[in-house]
């Protein structure tokens, strides 16, 4: 018993050494200032009473003199306790419920809002007290009796909202409502008119996503309602290019009047035809570069400050669109157009689709406005030595650009329709040819030899074109010299029998000086047929006269247009490389 006493006793003087500290400004006991921020703020004055009794006893003082010591309740907290144990009456448990209630368009305080709590706990809702209103920064507090689970409802003028909580013994809960107020349209008017000043009947305002708001009357004029906030409109009409946007800010009930509009004609829209005839049907070996020649023909108006560019795609046999410019690929390495200016040596890949890609350079408005007719382009273009073979589609399109043709640029519209061309990736003919009983050679002035030439050829040439071998010399001053003149150095017959070759004579073409030709073809149903090596039977003379030294014998198989032997027909493409052989025209020996 002598303990308990000596524990009251203890405990009285130390809550009368805090409350001295009281009366002297808050000085705590190790001497220094106790600070009302930083505290615990769930702790309230019911967490110290007894929990059957409701009052607060000596183990409850304590434990709230040694919470104030550590800081874990405020100064306030602390008093209340003191008196409530002085007292020795129950403590009151009070609930409550808290918010701000603001204009979710205005995000602004509403005063006056109607706020009410109902329990939900049992059946039958059950009101709690009177409704509260909002003051003048929209906060409300509802006073709980019981704990439990309640419905707040909160409303202003025809808007309402409500919300569930669950309420726990001493708490305060915070619940905060945005309402959708109803607010009274504002108005934007203006007029449409031309660059005469003339009133635009029918003309549309559309918002920035080009959805029609309302039109204009006889007179141009227009009156567009519109909830309060930022607006962004524009004016459209038939034969007229569209308006600039335009950003209008309107409050509740405001009028703002002015916002028109000036639209300009259209010219006459710009033409732009693709002629793509030299690439359509061609064949284009793997690991081969190609030059042809793509006609684009431009007509009309076209914008001044307007970009412009071309587009390309291409289409695999599968019907996939492949990378234009990688290098096992189709590859595009050029376009030249004098007549626009344009010199492209890459294109660059664009985020409108894979597959799809523009030159690097752009062309104005202006400059296409400014060309007449066809311009001849330049394109070299390159088969990948991994192209998949088969038939590729190829199309070409002007395009109108939103800014130079970089990566980050976007096509805003083609100009008339996409030219294709259909071509064919084969794979690449081989001719190889082994000229080694003539590398060496000594060949006497006056004198004819046979010598054995071999002839491999390999792929899959096209069966209806037509093929010859192509020969030429050089003298020791490498000049090219006139292989079939007596005084020279003679091929007098070539004679290939799987090949059914037996020519007698070689036929100057108009390539160049000192080339020649076979006056015998072979088809490539021929070529295709032949299986490995063939040989070729060469009678070759070297004339009384011939500058004696070392020449170089080069010799290749070419596709021709036509036949060789009238004298007009023109070398198409080489068959693999050309392979040379020196040998030496000495003095007759006697």
């Amino acid at each position: 018993m002598t303990t308990n006493v000596e524990q009251i006793r203890a405990v009285f003087l130390a809550a009368l050494m805090v409350l001295s500290v009281f009366a002297i400004g808050g000085i705590g006991m190790a001497g220094s200032a106790v600070a009302d921020d930083g505290t615990d703020d769930e702790k309230t004055l019911a967490d110290y009473a007894d929990d059957d009794t409701g009052v607060v006893e000596t183990d409850g003082l304590r434990e709230a003199i040694d919470h104030w010591r550590s800081g874990e309740i405020d100064t306030n907290l602390l008093r209340d306790v003191i008196d409530a144990w002085r007292s020795g009456d129950p403590v009151e448990v009070t609930q409550e419920i808290t918010g701000v209630v603001t204009d979710e368009h205005e995000n602004e305080p509403i005063e006056g809002a109607t706020v009410s709590a109902e329990e939900t706990k049992y059946l039958g809702a059950q009101s709690v007290d009177e409704p509260v209103t909002t003051d003048a920064d929209g906060v409300y507090t509802i006073e709980i009796d019981e704990p439990g689970a309640y419905s707040v409802g909160v409303e202003y003028e025809g808007a309402t909202a409500d919300e569930s909580v669950d309420v726990e013994e001493g708490e305060t809960v915070t619940l905060d409502f945005a309402l959708d107020v109803d607010r009274e349209d504002g108005t934007i008017e203006g007029t449409v008119t031309d660059a005469a000043g003339d009133p635009i009947e029918g003309a549309e305002i559309v918002d920035r996503f080009d959805n029609v708001l309302t039109t204009t009357d006889a007179d141009g004029t227009y009156a567009l309602a519109v909830e309060p906030g930022e607006h962004t409109i524009r004016a459209t009409a038939d034969g007229y290019q569209d308006s600039k946007l335009a950003t209008v800010p309107v409050d509740e009930d405001e009028t703002i009047e002015g916002v028109d509009f000036e639209l300009e004609a259209e010219a006459e829209p710009g033409e732009a035809t693709f002629d793509l005839g030299e690439l359509e049907g061609e064949e284009f070996e793997q690991g081969e570069t190609y030059e042809r020649e793509a006609g684009l023909e431009v007509n009309g108006e076209f914008a001044e400050d307007a970009e412009f560019t071309i587009q390309l795609s291409t289409e695999d046999p599968d019907g996939e669109l492949v990378d234009i410019g990688a290098e096992d690929d189709f590859e595009v390495e050029s376009v030249f157009i004098p007549g626009l200016a344009i010199d492209a040596t890459e294109v660059v890949e664009d985020n409108v689709d894979d597959g799809v890609f523009y030159l690097d350079e752009t062309v104005t408005g202006e400059q296409l406005t400014a060309a007449d007719g066809e311009q001849l382009a330049e394109v070299t273009v390159t088969a990948g030595d991994e192209a998949q073979t088969g038939e590729y589609t190829f199309t070409a399109a002007l395009v109108e650009f939103d800014d130079d043709g970089d990566e980050t640029s976007q096509a805003v519209r083609t100009i008339d329709e996409e030219a294709s061309a259909t071509f064919e990736i084969v794979e690449a003919l081989e001719a190889d040819f082994d000229l080694s009983e003539i590398e060496g050679e000594e060949f006497e002035q006056g004198e004819t030899y046979e010598r054995d030439v071999g002839l491999e050829v390999n792929g899959d040439f096209a069966e209806d074109a037509e093929f010859a071998i192509q020969l030429s010399t050089e003298d020791p001053d490498g000049e090219p010299v006139d292989i079939g003149a007596e005084d020279d150095f003679q091929v007098e017959s070539v004679f290939i029998p799987e090949l059914g070759i037996s020519a007698t004579e070689v036929v100057e073409d108009n390539v160049d000086d000192g080339v020649f030709y076979l006056d015998e073809t072979v088809s490539g149903d021929h070529l295709n047929a032949a299986d490995g090596e063939q040989l070729a039977e060469v009678t070759v003379t070297a004339g009384d006269e011939a500058q004696t030294g070392e020449y170089t014998f080069t010799a290749a198989l070419v596709e021709f247009d036509g036949d060789v032997s009238d004298g007009e027909s023109q070398a198409i493409d080489t068959v693999g490389d050309a392979v040379d052989a020196s040998f030496e025209i000495v003095e007759t020996l006697e």
